[in-house]
């Protein structure tokens, strides 16, 4: 998971970890790439990577362009993912949806939204959504998905 501050990467780091699964996960969090070279001999495989995008924080696409570079081009062919966090209220929403999208098009990778503001059910759904398809290694396929959480914990996807 790579993203800024301001994006729950603890909620989203025990949801991935809660979720019932025949395999092990092992995640690794950070603020931006490239990861440190220490211990990089026994780092585990890496089989996803999540860039965290917050639309209220302009830093927050700027540090995700910055990493973009330090990815393996392989890594682009269903290994790569964006998480857009965002939120109803226009009034909080600095970066331009568009550019979000147009960022996750250029690279060819999946682009999820997430709302947030009423409970982690978002984070919940995601991870269920996210590693199903890439358990059925049909995440290159996947283009746009955006969740939506309300009071009732419905998720609707679009």
């Amino acid at each position: 998971l790579v993203g800024v501050d301001g994006i729950p990467q603890d909620q989203l780091t025990e949801a991935i970890l809660e979720e019932s699964k025949s395999f092990t996960v092992n995640v690794r969090l950070a603020k931006k790439l490239p990861l440190p070279t220490e211990n990089e001999e026994s780092r585990p495989r890496i089989d996803l990577i999540v860039f965290l995008l917050d639309v209220r924080n302009q830093y927050s696409i700027e540090i995700t362009k910055s990493s973009l570079a330090y990815v393996d081009v392989n890594f682009f062919l269903g290994k790569v993912c964006f998480l857009a966090v965002i939120d109803k209220s226009i009034k909080h929403q600095v970066v331009e949806m568009h550019a979000v999208k147009e960022l996750a098009d250029s690279y060819s990778s999946p682009l999820f939204f997430v709302e947030l503001a009423v409970s982690t059910f978002g984070i919940t759904s995601f991870v269920v959504v996210c590693g199903t398809l890439l358990c059925a290694n049909c995440l290159e396929n996947a283009w746009s998905l955006h969740l939506t959480v309300n009071p009732v914990k419905h998720f609707e996807s679009s």
